[in-house]
């Protein structure tokens, strides 16, 4: 379960940064 978490925040933190690429 805590692999999980940890892909899920490392994967919002990679559309968080794309986000701000795109801006």
């Amino acid at each position: 379960m805590a692999e999980v978490v940890v892909l899920i925040y490392k994967y919002r933190w990679t559309i968080e940064l794309t986000f701000k690429q795109l801006k």
